[in-house]
């Protein structure tokens, strides 16, 4: 039996960081505000921003895929 909690996956936490952070705007409390701001940033930047298109679409990736001789 673990001791600790299982962790959550990531896209999980930024949607409850944002919920979070859309009750604090409600509330109108600014360092609530703040504070939830900063937590979901912090998530975002672990996010990937991008994929290689070779993952998204490999068919559209050989394509267009130009090789130099």
């Amino acid at each position: 039996m673990s001791t600790f909690a299982q962790p959550r996956p990531l896209a999980e936490r930024i949607i409850d960081a944002l919920a979070a952070l859309n009750t604090a705007r409600q509330e109108g409390h600014q360092p609530l505000i703040e504070a939830a701001e900063r937590v979901l940033n912090g998530l975002l930047d672990r996010q990937p921003r991008w994929r290689p298109l070779h993952l998204i679409d490999p068919e559209l990736d050989a394509h267009l895929r130009v090789t130099m001789r």
